[in-house]
């Protein structure tokens, strides 16, 4: 079936910016700009969130940037804030990405297994909810795809059927061969465009050569030009797979994604069904599994959907929606039933299993977690530590990570020499200046007090 284009009536982006100019701060620490595709990226401060400002260049379509707030209900894609204004230049502005593209991370680090599977297993839920919505993403590779610090991958960089036209070589290596055959045949790119001949099948061969490049961490076909690719590929030839390097089930799931037939290829969600497995017996050492144990990606609601719950008190419904994904795998979901086991909502309190959650989501990065695990060694009834160590080793994470509410507390302990750590006034009042600057109520006081 023919993926379904979008057909939304842009004349031009809306010419009046979502996010204002002065909502935009620097970063605590200076953060150089980052080559993007084409483009520098700056990172800023909006809300108390990091974000990415970029440029809003010709090639990028104005469709395809009112699309990006429609998909703010997903996980694994990048979230669109809006737009906005830095000096003369108009910037698209997105959450921030702290370790880059998936193409920068395998070429900069030797990713282990077990993380690839995860990596893939995201991607892969990302991919189910665009077909679910029935959006295209033309562009599926691994330049396109945002790690951050937690190591949770984002789908980025949409393009439109015309876009892909425009960058036809770049994308070559991940294309599929039914669309080699058409350019071999017709002699005519622009044709392609409106033939029809771009299906979710397309989408699901790109994926599989995702999948090899993530596997083996380097770009497809590297030694070859665009029109050998196109007559390899269409040919029925692929990509090398070397079975000692990767396992056996990831190994099947690539030549499925690659069938010459499209109509051989699976869907995307019997690829979901596969990974989970995969990531199951792997990642989460499971021999065995309970039957229907795993539920498809269309009925898990996105963990965006249990913070609003719990934002409005539906704590049943956000308990349901943290347990499902902190299950998976993921670590902001960790942190929120953690928080649940802590606090007695809706569940029965349960200190210790909340350090353990905490512990785990700590670990990967989680800045919330970080500080609720310090706080778990401390006795607020005496007002002393149980483990001054790891009580001062993760706050101090949790601040390096530009927690608002560590840097008030480290800053706190600093400046007046609480819990037997040595006083240190001129780190203590940094610490509460930044509390303050963003916002922190008890900083504010306390810094006005010590400049007055």
């Amino acid at each position: 079936m023919t993926s379904p284009n979008i057909n939304i009536q842009v004349d031009k982006v809306d010419e009046q910016d979502d996010i204002k100019a002065s909502e935009l701060r620097d970063p605590p620490k200076y953060v150089p700009t980052r080559m993007g595709s084409r483009v520098r990226i700056q990172k800023k401060i909006y809300k108390s969130m990091e974000v990415a400002c970029k440029p809003i260049p010709d090639y990028i379509s104005p469709v395809a940037q009112v699309l990006l707030k429609k998909l703010r209900a997903c996980p694994y894609i990048i979230e669109f804030h809006g737009l906005s204004k830095i000096a003369t230049e108009r910037v698209m502005i997105f959450e921030w990405a702290e370790l880059g593209t998936l193409r920068d991370v395998y070429q900069n680090n030797k990713i282990d297994w077990e993380a690839k599977i995860s990596i893939a297993r995201d991607i892969c839920r990302g991919l189910v909810f665009l077909q679910s919505v029935k959006i295209s993403h033309y562009d599926i590779r691994c330049e396109n795809v945002l790690v951050n610090k937690d190591m949770q991958p984002k789908l980025c960089n949409f393009l439109s059927w015309t876009d892909l036209y425009n960058k036809f070589y770049d994308i070559t290596p991940w294309l599929a061969p039914e669309l080699f055959r058409y350019i071999l045949t017709n002699h005519d790119y622009i044709k392609m465009v409106d033939s029809g001949i771009y299906t979710n099948q397309c989408e699901i061969f790109s994926f599989g050569m995702l999948l090899w490049e993530l596997a083996f961490q380097e770009v497809p076909y590297k030694n070859m030009n665009m029109l050998e690719i196109q007559k390899y590929v269409s040919k029925g030839y692929r990509e090398t797979l070397n079975s000692s390097l990767i396992s056996k089930e990831y190994s099947e799931i690539i030549k499925l994604s690659w069938q010459h037939n499209p109509s051989l290829r699976p869907g995307i969600q019997a690829l979901f069904c596969m990974l989970q497995s995969l990531y199951e017996k792997i990642v989460l050492k499971v021999e065995s599994r309970v039957e229907n144990q795993i539920k498809t990606i269309n009925l898990i609601k996105p963990l965006k959907d249990g913070l609003i719950a719990h934002r409005y008190g539906n704590y049943k419904s956000s308990w349901d929606i943290f347990a499902a994904h902190a299950d998976v795998g993921d670590i902001l979901a960790m942190h929120w039933k953690g928080y649940y086991y802590l606090q007695g909502i809706y569940i029965v309190k349960n200190k210790p299993k909340a350090m353990k959650l905490f512990k785990k989501a700590a670990d990967a990065g989680n800045s919330d977690a970080q500080l609720r695990y310090a706080f778990c060694f401390y006795d607020k009834e005496n007002k002393n530590c149980i483990d001054i160590n790891i009580f001062m080793k993760y706050l101090q994470l949790s601040a390096d990570n530009n927690n608002i509410t560590a840097f008030y507390n480290l800053g706190n302990v600093y400046f007046s020499g609480k819990l037997g750590i040595e006083k240190d006034k001129e780190k203590g009042i940094r610490y509460l200046r930044l509390a303050a600057l963003y916002g922190n109520d008890k900083a504010i006081i306390e810094v006005f007090d010590v400049d007055n």
